[in-house]
Parts: C-alpha cells; sequence; structure tokens
C-alpha cells in the first residue's frame, strides 16, 4: 500500500493525524522489502479444542489465517499500512516483521470471516519497540484460547521479551482504541466478508494539530504548555487513492455518529481520498481557527452510492502520550545551529520514547499573520531504528530520502541567522509517529 499523505492543511505549514481507524485494504498482502531492517519472530499454537460453535459463529477451531496488521511504514515520501497474511499449517503460524511498531494479529477462517483478535493485557497490540534480545528475539506465544472476540496467549511476552514499563502500558492503552475500532470495520460494507478480500481501499485517520507551548532557544528553557486544552484542528481523512476516480470521491458524503449525527460536516479534496471536516464556529482572522472534534460512534459513508458503516474511536486525552519538546541550539555568533529534542508526558514527566514513537521531525517555520508559511530550516527525518529504505541522493530533503537513526535532535546543514525576523511570526514543528501509526504534529511558538 502507498498511500502518501503530505496534505498542508490551510495557513498551516503541518499536520497532525491521532489515533488511524482501519477500515479495509486489499493491498494489505504486499509485503515490506526491507529485509535488512531489524526484524523479530513471533510464532503461536492455535488450540484446535475450542469451545463448540454456536450457530454461524466461527471458534478458533476455524482458524485458517492471520491477518497481520503491522502499523504505518514510511519510504521516502510515502506513508503506508504494512500488512500480510499468513497461513497456519499444522495448527501453527511463523512470521517475522519489523522491530520499532505495533503488530497486531486477527485471526479469520478460510473464506475470510472475523474470529478474533490478540489481546495481551487489555493491548490488542504487541508493542515491539524495546525487546530483551533484540533483533535476535523470538516471540512465542505458545498456544492461544479465544475468549470472546479476544485471542489469549498461553505465554505473555509483556515484560519477558517485550520490556514495557507500566507508564508505557497506560501510554499504549490510550492509544488502544485504534486496533478495537480497527477489528470492528474489518466488514465496512455489511456483506459478511472482510472487505480487503475484495480489492478495496479505505483507511481512516484523525488528524489534529496541538500548540505544545514555547520553545526554548540557547540557555533559555522550553515551557510546555497544558497541550490537553490546545488542540488546534481535527479533521477526518479517508484514504482512498486508486480505488475510485476524483469524481467518484468528490460526490462522497459522511454522516453520523448515529443517534446523534453532526449536521454541519464538510467535505474537501484530498489527492488521497477524502478528507471531511467541520468548521471553526466563530472563525476570526490573523488566529488560529480551530476545526471541530467528532463524536464517538458508528458513521456512513457514502462513496459512489455505496453505504459503508465504520466505527469511529479516537481519544483526545493526550496526558499519556509522548510530546516532543525543542531546544534551539545556538553557537557563540547567536546563529541557530539546530534543534535538541527532550521528551515529556503532558503534566512535564521526562518519559524514554524509544517504546512509544519510531520516527520525528522538526522543522523551523516563518508564519506571518495572514500569510502562507515557509520552512527556514529543517532536521533530517529521525527514526528510533533505522529504517534501511533506499535512499535516492537525487530526491530533495523533505522527500524522506534524508533521515538519519536516532531522535535527539541534530544539526541544521546550515545555521540560521533568526534576527532577521519578527520572533512571534516564529514556530518550531515537530513532529512524530507513534508505534500504532498515528502521528502527532505540535506548534511551539516564541
Amino acid at each position: 500500500m502507498t498511500n502518501k499523505v503530505r496534505r498542508i492543511l490551510p495557513g498551516f505549514t503541518a499536520l497532525l493525524m491521532i489515533l488511524p481507524l482501519l477500515t479495509c485494504i486489499e493491498s494489505c498482502k504486499k509485503k515490506e522489502t526491507t529485509s535488512d531492517q531489524p526484524r523479530v519472530t513471533i510464532t503461536g499454537r492455535i488450540n484446535r479444542q475450542s469451545p463448540v460453535r454456536r450457530g454461524d459463529t466461527p471458534t478458533l477451531a476455524d482458524a485458517a489465517k492471520v491477518l497481520v496488521f503491522k502499523g504505518v511504514s514510511i519510504k521516502r515520501a510515502e506513508e503506508f499500512v504494512s500488512a500480510e497474511v499468513v497461513s497456519i499449517n499444522n495448527d501453527s503460524f511463523s512470521f517475522s516483521t519489523a522491530i520499532g511498531n505495533a503488530t497486531a494479529l486477527v485471526f479469520i477462517t478460510s473464506n475470510n470471516k472475523f474470529i478474533g483478535n490478540l489481546n495481551v493485557q487489555g493491548l490488542n497490540v504487541l508493542p515491539l519497540g524495546k525487546l530483551r534480545d533484540g533483533e535476535r528475539a523470538v516471540i512465542n506465544l505458545s498456544e492461544l484460547q479465544l475468549v470472546g472476540t479476544s485471542v489469549i496467549p498461553a505465554h505473555d511476552p509483556l515484560g519477558n521479551e517485550i520490556i514495557i514499563t507500566p507508564e508505557e502500558l497506560a501510554s499504549l492503552q490510550e492509544q488502544d482504541s485504534y486496533f478495537e475500532a480497527m477489528v470492528q470495520n474489518l466488514d465496512a460494507d455489511n456483506d459478511g466478508i472482510i472487505d480487503w478480500t475484495q480489492q478495496q481501499d479505505k483507511f481512516i485517520t484523525t488528524r489534529i494539530e496541538v500548540i505544545g507551548g514555547k520553545y526554548g532557544i540557547g540557555s533559555t528553557l522550553p515551557v510546555l504548555s497544558d497541550t490537553q486544552s490546545k488542540w488546534v484542528g481535527y479533521l477526518v481523512q479517508i484514504w482512498a487513492r486508486g480505488a475510485w476516480t476524483a469524481d467518484q470521491l468528490k460526490g462522497s458524503k459522511l454522516n453520523g455518529p448515529e443517534n446523534n449525527p453532526h449536521n454541519d460536516i464538510q467535505y474537501q479534496g484530498w489527492r488521497e481520498g477524502m478528507e471531511f471536516y467541520r468548521p471553526p464556529l466563530n472563525p476570526q482572522v490573523g488566529v488560529i481557527n480551530t476545526f471541530r472534534p467528532y463524536s464517538k460512534g458508528k458513521y456512513n459513508l457514502i462513496l459512489d452510492g455505496k453505504n459503508y458503516n465504520f466505527i469511529y474511536s479516537t481519544t483526545l486525552n493526550i496526558s499519556k502520550l509522548v510530546v516532543p519538546v525543542p531546544t534551539l541550539r545556538t553557537n557563540v555568533n547567536g546563529l541557530i545551529t539546530g534543534i535538541s529534542l527532550a521528551y515529556k508526558t503532558n503534566n512535564g514527566q521526562s518519559i524514554a520514547p524509544e517504546h512509544l514513537i519510531t520516527w520525528v521531525s522538526a522543522v523551523v517555520n516563518h508564519k506571518p499573520r495572514n500569510m502562507n508559511g515557509k520552512t527556514l530550516a529543517a532536521l533530517p527525518s529521525m527514526f528510533v531504528y533505522d529504517p534501511n529504505r533506499i535512499k535516492d541522493p537525487k530526491a530533495p530533503k523533505e522527500n524522506f530520502g534524508w533521515y538519519k537513526v536516532g531522535i535527539e535532535g541534530g544539526d541544521f546543514a546550515t545555521p540560521l541567522d533568526l534576527s532577521l525576523y519578527d520572533p512571534s511570526e516564529i514556530q518550531v514543528v515537530c513532529s512524530c509517529y507513534d508505534m500504532m501509526g498515528n502521528k502527532y504534529d505540535y506548534f511551539w511558538l516564541n
């Protein structure tokens, strides 16, 4: 799947996406081509002595395949959902996946009906950020049992092969509604068959921007604001590139939530599919105007005369999420030489980010009032783990052919003289992906 997400929200230079919800993807069948990327092997065994089937509801004894979702991958300018189908042979399965992402396992029948998904300590994913044996790690889930629609492993890797603290676990649980909703949305057109098998290509995300606070500069420390009260904009994106024409997408409509629908959802074009927003109540010139949020619930998408239903779920409480906090580096001449990044929770507590995020970027923008902004300087895209992507030396730096490993910040190619600009017009924008594939853009002001 090669859906790009490089849309610029009017009046801003970057966008934020939180808690993506997967409804269906046909191109899940494509695998990554990063053979040298650090990987971990995951195995498990099906208990065929599952409870007797009731009616048409399948049990784990009917499991024939595992649909493995591996989060968002980045390759140059493209961001795409990575997934594959793994066959269950002789009651066992085995696959490898890249270290650094969260991985979800969905168990399905031979005719692609949903049975259940892996659940460990309340998480619908395996967070593969910090592993005790690194790229030599093998996670054997051992025998699996079905409880409701939760597939519970006999061996719990959290705290064993997977190194995780209670704080990190709490943070991941805040974001876990992504995969919970994904499971509910596997059959969005309600025909009884998982949609990705029918060459339908839709991926739903929410995008949000946040005012982080004041950036630091030199010896002046940054100030983290109460980001929970500083949401800037909410939009729903539906990636549908390639499956429908521009005219078909233009005629789409989004309604919901069921029983208490919003009456102000508006469509706007997006080269990857559809984008819907709720306009601000009282827009003002020269200030940040907030696109209004969406309520959790059941939504209906009308696309090319066909109805698709999906559960929209998002967590707006970011108190347990990672905030990249920037400080501009200076030299003896007062020029800006780069950006240092620290990682904190919303209450200012330092937190180790390696288990929670996979990718970070940081740029300095000049954004005059009532005018489009421009980027003055940017760091390379930073990865927790080496993405081992094909590097194109001719590609422009913004096209992700330019990256480095490590998320502590770095130096600019050329020092920047901020004395040439009005300090009130300078923004530092820090963006990051979490392990779930969610993206956050934090705006830091002077």
